[in-house]
């Protein structure tokens, strides 16, 4: 796993990086501009796996810390 930007991600998704923007806005978190790999898990199962993307490549991945729910 490596860090991706906006502009990576809106292109997995096949949609310009204003798009995804707009999809992310409307999230309940607050994403740093590069995202690692416990922030792609999170967008991921918030609108999905992109073509060339599983859920097995970030099986080992927890989400974020302040997002995770735990106590």
């Amino acid at each position: 796993m490596y860090l991706k930007s906006r502009a990576n991600i809106a292109e997995e998704f096949g949609v310009c990086r204003k798009t995804l923007r707009k999809w992310m806005d409307a999230m309940p978190y607050e994403f740093p501009y590069l995202l690692a790999a416990p922030w792609q898990k999170l967008i991921y199962s918030e609108l999905g796996y992109p073509p060339g993307v599983t859920a097995d490549d970030f099986a080992k991945i927890k989400a974020p810390k302040e997002y995770r729910g735990e106590q």
